[in-house]
């Protein structure tokens, strides 16, 4: 699989104001305080954010592209109905944000925190979560067509009715997976089979007896 990376021109640092309908484009950002806002419509493009406090902030229907993030705060952010291109996460904490139904297409989370983490009704397309804490995150009814999870903890996640194409998680911890059932177009290792086979098997209403 591979992943377009973002397309970024020269770079100016400014320390803009978020307001609706607000146009963010080749700007270097770095710790701002973002917290707890409620804006919509915003755009940005070709943006570098370090150290960027967005804890709470509520962002509807952002469009994000071209743009890298690196060590942020998005934890409890709210990024409703947002499409994602070319986007890069490194180093950040995203305890608890939520994606819902955004779209997602050749974004990179590394080394990032995604513990209960929101996906449900997400469209993912050519996105790798790599070495990331995704423990009790959430894939209830979305769309993953091209996605790695590469060494990632993802303990309790729950993929309830999500759709798989080409989905690897091989590498990660797949501990009391939910919605094991839905795994179907995901490729796991034999040992990785063994670990989910009491969920598979509860899920499946296999009742499990010794003789």
């Amino acid at each position: 699989m591979k992943i377009e990376k973002p397309r970024m021109g020269e770079l100016v640092a400014r320390a803009p104001v978020l307001v609706k309908e607000a146009k963010l484009r080749n700007l270097e950002l770095a710790g701002l305080d973002w917290s707890n806002q409620e804006v919509a419509l915003v755009k940005i493009d070709e943006v570098s954010a370090t150290s960027v406090n967005m804890t709470g902030l509520k962002l509807v229907k952002l469009e994000l592209g071209d743009s890298r993030l690196k060590t942020c705060e998005l934890t409890g952010s709210k990024l409703l109905d947002s499409n994602w291109l070319r986007v890069e996460i490194v180093g950040s904490r995203c305890s608890g944000a939520d994606f819902s139904g955004a779209h997602l297409s050749d974004v990179v989370f590394k080394d990032c925190k995604l513990d209960l983490a929101n996906f449900r009704w997400t469209d993912l397309k050519r996105v790798s979560f790599q070495d990331c804490e995704m423990r009790e995150a959430d894939f209830g009814s979305a769309k993953l067509y091209d996605v790695s999870f590469e060494s990632c903890n993802i303990e309790q996640v729950d993929f309830s009715q999500a759709k798989m194409t080409n989905v690897d998680l091989r590498s990660s911890n797949l501990i009391d997976l939910r919605g094991v059932l839905s795994l179907k177009g995901a490729t796991v290792s034999r040992d990785q089979l063994i670990q989910i086979s009491g969920a598979l098997a509860a899920e499946a209403g296999v009742e499990i007896k010794d003789n």
